[in-house]
């Protein structure tokens, strides 16, 4: 089984950070093209956690 979606938390410069990396190994590692989706949430005046996102499934 494989994950169809990955939850990070932090911030956007953090997060696009993290996604470039990804999008360099997948390249370095023999793949022809990598097609990378964003979703962000943000709010604005307090942040998103993880609990937020993902604590309903625990």
């Amino acid at each position: 089984m494989f994950a169809f979606e990955t939850v990070m938390e932090g911030t956007q410069e953090e997060l696009l950070l993290v996604a470039q990396k990804a999008q360099d190994a997948v390249l370095k590692a023999g793949a022809d093209e990598v097609l990378i989706y964003f979703r962000m949430q943000i709010r604005k005046n307090e942040d998103v956690t993880i609990e937020d996102k993902i604590g309903k499934y625990s």
